[in-house]
This record gives structure tokens, sequence and C-alpha cells, in this order.
């Protein structure tokens, strides 16, 4: 006989029943002293879930203590709020904001996982719920965006042809069905049309930038130069000033370099943007002069150049207590855009590129250098030193096509 059946026997002779004469009677005595196995596993598995629950408010609460909470935490302190910590609480959904798409994943399952344990109580399952509808969401936006990121940067500096030969590629994979990520794809042929546009207005601008370089004048030849930093000059806010009358700033300066023809000015003038100054000339640099490798070879000539220094205000909490519109703020330099050209370049698959090195001592000055390749000299300009921002949205664009090297970039505002 059994353990099981010699307690069933004991309870049955102790209660005076029988199990012979009354099976039902006998069930119903021992349901009353025993779980069925089912009950015991669901009470087992209910502790389990219990226990977890209380180690992860445990956790929880040590992290935010000691300053290093992570977003699950930020979500449950809602619920079980530490008497012994000041912590501000915010709203549930702020919690989303900035995060990555391996941070967000992670916050899914935490979520989810919550939603799972914390079924005692009605209004915590009316809490958990639609945090992962909210989180399912965010993570679904946080993905378009990143493939949104990836698309462009794939894109950033192909011409219009490798736009082309892109998108035929990314359609005969979607075609064949060995495009893995499909909504990666998707986002990429969407942003493929978008680049060629910008792509064929970048080359009919390099065409008409082509055609004012026929009113230039030919490149200046400068004899040798020591860099003492007496003889250039430096584009600081007041260049501005000066170029709304170049013939006395050039009567200042004393005998220079002529300036480029007035009538390209004129038309280069009219497509530039509000706060935009010509930066040509007279804030080109002398380098000492050296002597390149392929003198022999090339007739080395300095690259033509078209040159902008955008301008403006700056509207800080000390500018807006001391100045106003009827006596404003001096503009300050916000950024610059170059454009060199580079028609005759000996290695054509070899791009220009550009540098930036110290002015000496100087703190609020900085020189960016434009090394190339034969025939064409190295060419720099003495610039504004201060901490540029590389964001595409904000501006910055470095791009070499049609002969010409495109670097824009704007500084950044705090």
């Amino acid at each position: 006989m059994s353990r099981a059946a010699e307690i069933g026997t004991k309870l049955c002779t102790s209660s005076s029943l029988s199990l012979q004469s009354s099976p039902t009677n006998f069930v119903t005595h021992c349901a009353a002293h025993f779980l069925f196995p089912s009950q015991m596993a669901f009470k087992f598995v209910a502790t389990q879930e219990e226990f977890l629950l209380d180690q992860i408010k445990v956790g929880s609460g040590i992290r935010l203590r000691e300053g290093r909470g992570i977003p699950i935490d930020l979500l449950t302190k809602h619920l079980y709020p530490l008497d012994d910590l000041d912590v501000e609480i915010d709203e549930p959904d702020m919690v989303f904001k900035g995060l990555t798409v391996h941070e967000l994943e992670g916050l899914y399952e935490d979520i989810k996982m919550h939603l799972d344990l914390d079924k005692a109580t009605p209004r915590h399952m009316q809490y958990w719920q639609p945090l992962l509808v909210v989180c399912d969401w965010e993570l679904s936006e946080a993905r378009k965006r990143d493939s949104s990121d990836q698309a462009i940067r794939l894109l950033q500096g192909k011409s219009y042809r490798e736009l082309e030969a892109l998108r035929s590629q990314v359609e005969a994979q979607m075609q064949s069905g060995t495009a893995k990520v499909v909504e990666f794809w998707e986002v990429l042929l969407r942003r493929i049309d978008i680049f060629k546009g910008k792509a064929c207005l970048e080359e009919i601008h390099a065409e008409v930038l082509s055609r004012h370089l026929q009113h230039l004048e030919k490149p200046i030849e400068f004899g040798d130069f020591c860099h003492d930093g007496k003889d250039v000059q430096v584009l600081l806010p007041q260049c501005t000033r000066r170029e709304e009358n170049p013939e006395k700033h050039r009567q200042e300066l004393g005998a220079g370099p002529p300036a480029p023809d007035d009538n390209f000015e004129k038309k280069a003038v009219g497509a530039m943007e509000e706060g935009d100054a010509i930066f040509g000339w007279k804030h080109e640099i002398n380098l000492d002069s050296q002597v390149y490798w392929w003198r022999a070879k090339y007739s080395p000539r300095k690259p033509k150049y078209f040159n902008r220094v955008h301008t403006g205000y700056e509207w800080n909490k000390y500018n807006r207590n001391h100045y106003d519109h009827d006596s404003p703020q001096p503009k300050i330099v916000q950024g610059y855009k170059f454009n060199i050209f580079y028609p005759d370049l000996a290695d054509k698959e070899k791009a220009p590129t550009y540098a930036i090195e110290k002015d000496g001592n100087s703190l609020e000055t900085c020189i960016i250098r434009f090394p190339s390749g034969p025939p064409y000299e190295d060419i720099a300009f003495r610039v504004v030193n201060k901490e540029r921002d590389y964001s595409h949205k904000k501006g910055f664009k470095c791009t070499f096509g049609q002969g010409v090297l495109r670097l824009y970039f704007n500084f950044k505002r705090y």
C-alpha cells in the first residue's frame, strides 16, 4: 500500500467513513485537508511570483538610492515610492524620451515582466498595460528613426549616377526576397529619391559656379611670405562692417591683390542668404613658400574659390539684458561656407581635404588649410576658433563633386 493510501485509510477510520460504502464522502473529507496537485502548483507559482516581484522592488530601490537607476526603476517608483529618498516623480511617458532602440527593447521586456508579476492589485495592472502599449509604439518609432539614420549615412556623398545604381540594386533585392530587414530597405528607397534630387541640384549648382569662374581673374602669385601674423587679416565680427566699404579697407591695408571681378561678386551676392558676407581674397593667408615635387611637370597655381561667412546675433541671457533692437549687439560669426574649385586635378580619384591647425599662440582664431594635389597649391584661411557642429541637421557638409570641394559648417550654440 502506498503512503497516500495509508494516509487516506487513517483519515477514513478517524472520521468513521468507509471508502467502500461512501466514496463521495471520502473525497470531500480529503479535499478539506489536502490540495490537489494543480492547486499546489498554482499556489507554488503564485508564491514564486510574489517573491520575484519583491526582489525586483528591492533591487530597484537599491539602484535609485545609489543614483544608478535604470528606466524601469523610474516607472516602478510611481507604484512603490521610497520614503527615505527624495526623488522627483515625472510623468511616466517621459522615461521613453531619448532612449535608443536597444534600451527600449530592454524596457519593453521589463514592463512585460512587471505586467505578468504584478497582478495582485487591479490598479497596478491598469498602470502597466498602457505603459506596454506606449513603449511598443516608442520602440517602433525608434526603429524607424534608426533605419532613417542608417539610410542617410549610406546615401551621404553619393552622386546622381551612384544613387541610380543603388536604387536598381535595392529594387532587385526587394523583388527577389533576399532583403532581410524590409523596413530598412523601404526607408532607403524613399530616401534615395530625396538624395537624387539633392544630387541633381548640386550638379546644376556646380555648373553655374563653373560658368561664374570665367569672370574671375587669373590666380594671384605671391612671393615668399614669413608667417608672422602681421599681414594677414582675421575674420572677426567687425569684418562684416569692413566689407561694407571695401575700398576704404583696401587703402588701410595698403597695396594688395586686386579684387575679383565686380560683376561676378554682384551675381554671387544675389544668391547669398541673409546674414552672409563675402569671405574672399582679403581673408586668405599667404603660406610659407614651398617646393612641390610635381612642380617640374605641372604649372603650380592656387585654386579659385567663392567663400562666405555667416553672421548673426546671439540672444543669450547676457545679451538680452544688455541689448535690444534699438541698440543691437555686434554681430558674431556663426559659420562658414567654402567652395574651392579644382577643375584640373591630375588625380581625380583623390578628393581634396581640409585640416584645422593652430594659429600660433592665438586662442581666438585658427587656420583652415585645404591641401589637394597637383597642379594646385595649398590654400589657407584664418577663421574664428569656436567649437564646430558636425551635425548634418545643423548644416554641416563636406563633399567633393564636379571639381568643387564644398565645406559648410556652423558653430555650436549654447
